[in-house]
């Protein structure tokens, strides 16, 4: 019976077996298919998910959806990719209103981004939130990627991604007061008001002591530059005489 159907466990052969008559305990079940080397449910054909996202991470990129709030109670929603082999987080977009289109836009723009690196990368980790859609997959597909969809009400199959957007929200956004769609990185805003291009990987030179817009602090042989007395740049005139004769 476990042989025929692989994605019943033990708990559904035994309530089988009391249907036809032959009332046994779920434990037993469970010893008779351990000890005849048939693994729980669903993991009877292939490797389990975990060995799966282990040997296959270097061609992964998740995809997920977060939200943060504004100071003036506005609701913002942000795009956002991982690249499972390098922890590399992409945010390629962030808007009110977020839709199928403006979703594979954002796909779009990943695959701009990425360019020739979606060769190394096989698959497209993604939920069932319906704001994807097929035009999504397309995206992705027509660079020859699978999209693997995540189990219904299964947030742990994204783990790796849940668990980095929540060390954004900790190190960051909990921190930084936000006004609109522009505040949560350099960006350059579109048409439609959405942004692109964020990149929360690629860190940020804040110097506490200059005032925000400041140009960079300059270079050392410049600094030298500038130092140098205004006397030592002028020529010095020489009217021919000898040292020892000038008075």
């Amino acid at each position: 019976m476990a042989d025929e159907n692989p994605q019943w466990g033990h708990r559904r052969i035994q309530g089988e077996l009391a249907r036809l008559g032959r009332p046994i305990a779920a434990s037993t079940v469970w010893g008779i298919l351990n000890a005849a080397g048939i693994d729980p449910a669903p993991r009877r054909s292939g490797p389990s998910w975990r060995a799966f996202l282990s040997a296959q991470a270097q061609g992964i990129i998740a995809a997920d959806f977060f939200h943060m709030d504004t100071m003036l109670g506005k609701r913002l929603y942000v795009m956002a990719f991982l690249e499972h082999g390098t922890r590399r987080l992409h945010i390629t977009g962030v808007t009110a209103h977020p839709s199928r289109a403006w979703a594979t836009q954002q796909a779009r723009n990943l695959a701009y981004q990425l360019d020739t690196r979606t060769k190394s990368l096989r698959f497209v980790l993604r939920d069932r939130d319906a704001k994807y859609g097929q035009s999504f997959d397309a995206v992705f597909e027509a660079e020859d990627m699978d999209v693997p969809l995540s189990a219904p009400r299964a947030p742990r199959m994204n783990a790796h991604c849940d668990q980095v957007i929540g060390t954004v929200r900790r190190e960051a956004l909990d921190h930084v007061p936000l006004m609109n769609e522009a505040t949560p990185g350099k960006s350059s805003p579109t048409s439609n008001g959405t942004t692109t291009g964020i990149d929360l990987t690629e860190p940020e030179i804040n110097d506490p002591l200059m005032p925000p817009g400041s140009p960079p602090p300059s270079t050392t042989s410049e600094a030298a530059d500038s130092c140098t007395p205004a006397s030592s740049a002028v020529p010095s005139t020489s009217t021919g005489t000898p040292p020892d004769q000038r008075r």
